[in-house]
């Protein structure tokens, strides 16, 4: 076994891990923008990772080695297109659900500890054409 060998065992072992961290990470975030984010590494660097690779192994191959960094480059300004219009519908979508109405209300106590009211915690529910992304 050549050192070429063990340099892309380990590159695309990287390639591999930065995806797999990247696909846990998008299940652990709460909401659609917080996953967002995990889509950036395994689009750019892994793809370059992987060109890496492709570099060391077959240096002497210019036209495959050409072919995979213009995929990654691609890759890499795709990524920045598709993250912007997925958030923008993500934005729209969260914006145009309505708020779960919350009628919880809170004991007012004085200094005493005597309940002297109670406040309602429940405002309106939002609606619909009340709700712009932009705001």
């Amino acid at each position: 076994m050549s050192w070429t060998w063990i340099i892309d065992a380990v590159l695309l072992g990287l390639a591999v891990v930065t995806c797999l961290l990247s696909g846990v990470g998008a299940l652990l975030m709460h909401n659609p923008l917080q996953r967002i984010h995990f889509l950036s590494p395994p689009a750019t660097v892994s793809a370059y990772l992987i060109v890496l690779a492709l570099l060391v192994h077959d240096f002497h191959d210019w036209q495959a080695v050409l072919k995979t960094i213009v995929i990654a480059t691609a890759l890499t300004f795709v990524n920045g297109v598709l993250t912007h219009a997925t958030a923008r519908a993500a934005l729209h979508h969260m914006a145009a659900r309505p708020r779960q109405d919350v009628s919880e209300s809170v004991p007012l106590v004085d200094a005493e500890g005597t309940e002297v009211g109670e406040v309602n915690l429940s405002g309106p529910t939002r609606r619909t054409e009340d709700v712009s992304p932009w705001t």
